[in-house]
């Protein structure tokens, strides 16, 4: 359900913030940070799913 997925973001949103923070002080250019970007999105589309399977 995409409800549960956004509750589980919002629960997990602490979380994602942190993972995001370690990516952003890791990247040391503008490409490392595109890629940094992109991980943290697969990072918390893993752990919170929006768009789940029924």
């Amino acid at each position: 359900m995409l409800s549960k997925g956004i509750a589980n973001a919002l629960r997990d949103e602490t979380l994602i913030r942190d993972d995001t923070v370690v990516a952003v002080k890791n990247a040391s250019n503008s490409s490392m940070l595109i890629i940094a970007v992109i991980t943290v999105l697969i990072i918390a589309h893993i752990k919170a799913p929006i768009i789940e399977n029924v």
